[in-house]
């Protein structure tokens, strides 16, 4: 391990850590370089990130996972935020038009793929949570170019009867869609999801009118329900 204090340009100095590590089980390293060479080290930043880490032989071994859960119930919310039983059974989850209009989905099944048989829940804890994507089928928008989906948090494992509080929409986040009917995957904070939230809400828009209203598959579409893929990490038992 060696320190440096390099002169940053604009912002120095700052002081980092150089590791060099080797992938050989139980290897030896040395250097070997004349005594009066001259080193070039480039360091290039590229923004915040996390990097991959380890724990040294004898201790447990980091691992990562992708895992994706269907969405077990799913409900839509008219202009006053009351549940629209209209919706359940035309299976679509309602987006915009209104101050309420709005739907929401938790997954509590077992995951699909990744981590089988594992609920968020128990695939989450004691796991690091490096990104969280929502997957959604669109079924139809007001205007044939698509529109604005708000994403909200659920803050829950569950779905209330009512929602008139939820959230402010112009704190969510955003992804336009170009066409009608299309599926598509949206990155959210990794706070969203956690093992005592596993849901998030569809809207409501801080646009009111039919430029972001929209209907989506809910939890029953045979072939494009509601989604949450979590990438994690998480430390082996050994």
């Amino acid at each position: 391990m060696a320190t440096l204090t390099p002169q940053i340009e604009a912002g120095g100095p700052v002081q980092m850590k150089i590791l060099v590590a080797s992938a050989v089980k139980n290897a030896t390293m040395t250097y070997s370089v004349p005594t009066a060479a001259a080193w070039l080290l480039t360091v290039q930043d590229i923004g915040p990130y996390v990097p991959d880490t380890g724990y040294p032989v004898g201790g447990a071994a980091v691992s990562q996972f992708v895992s994706q859960w269907k969405a077990s119930v799913s409900r839509s919310f008219d202009k006053a935020g009351a549940d629209s039983n209209a919706d359940y059974q035309q299976g679509i989850l309602r987006h915009g038009g209104d101050a309420l209009t709005h739907s929401a989905f938790v997954c509590n099944d077992p995951a699909f793929f990744g981590e089988k048989g594992k609920t968020i829940a128990q695939a989450l804890t004691g796991a690091t949570v490096t990104k969280v994507e929502i997957g959604v089928q669109s079924l139809y928008w007001s205007n044939a170019t698509g529109g604005t989906l708000t994403l909200l948090p659920l803050g829950a494992t569950s779905i209330p009867a009512t929602d008139t509080s939820p959230g402010d929409p112009k704190k969510g986040v955003e992804k336009k869609f170009t066409t009608r009917s299309q599926w598509q995957w949206v990155t959210v904070p990794t706070s969203w999801i956690t093992p005592t939230s596993t849901g998030v809400r569809l809207g409501p828009t801080w646009f009111y009118g039919a430029t972001n209203q929209g209907y989506f598959a809910n939890h029953r579409h045979p072939s494009a329900p509601p989604q949450i893929r979590i990438t994690y990490t998480r430390a082996d038992k050994g």
